[in-house]
């Protein structure tokens, strides 16, 4: 088994922190930590976030903090965990809650 160089395993992380370039505002910390280091591969040239945008659409399904949420491999769906124990499968076009809540309950 091989083993990482520690530059090896920032360049990996650093590479993780660079693709979300995309989807930060200029003003942000990601962004103003990891552009310079981009080697310049990535720039917004026009329509860049000047903000973080608020939610488009809140999960209403539980009554406790969401801990996890997934997309399904087609995108159609999300699935969302609470620290309630409830899990929710939502519509992703609408954001409507498909069926009602699943009680589950949390190992501790």
């Amino acid at each position: 088994m091989r083993r990482h160089t520690l530059c090896e395993n920032v360049l990996r992380v650093a590479h993780i922190y660079i693709s979300a370039l995309l989807f930060s505002p200029g003003p942000s910390r990601i962004y103003s930590h990891y552009q310079p280091i981009s080697g310049g591969t990535i720039d917004i040239l026009t329509g860049a976030l000047q903000d973080w945008p608020v939610y488009s659409w809140m999960l209403r399904g539980h009554s406790g903090r969401v801990a996890s949420v997934a997309f399904s491999p087609d995108g159609q769906q999300i699935v969302s965990g609470s620290h309630d124990g409830t899990i929710c499968f939502w519509d992703a076009s609408n954001s409507l809650l498909v069926g009602s809540s699943l009680k589950v309950n949390l190992l501790r």
